[in-house]
């Protein structure tokens, strides 16, 4: 996971993957992190759901409203 989240309790599950309450160790904020298991083939930079999971997750974190979650960061971890 992050080098920088503290994973919490498991908050609940959805059609898409777990979410999980966490604590970010560099401002000691609670925040919420989605797990969601991607299929190998869809991580290769070359694939085009790669290429379009990274243009979602780009405009994702632009999204600035009183009622949209704040988007931080993502990874991918294996």
């Amino acid at each position: 996971m992050f080098k920088f989240v503290k994973m919490g309790k498991k908050l609940g599950e959805g059609a898409y993957g777990q979410v999980y309450q966490a604590l970010s160790t560099k401002d000691h904020k609670f925040i919420v992190v989605k797990k969601i298991p991607v299929p190998e083939h869809i991580t290769s930079q070359k694939s085009k759901q790669s290429k379009i999971a990274l243009n979602e997750i780009n405009m994702l974190s632009k999204l600035e409203h009183p009622n949209i979650v704040k988007y931080y960061d993502w990874c991918i971890t294996r």
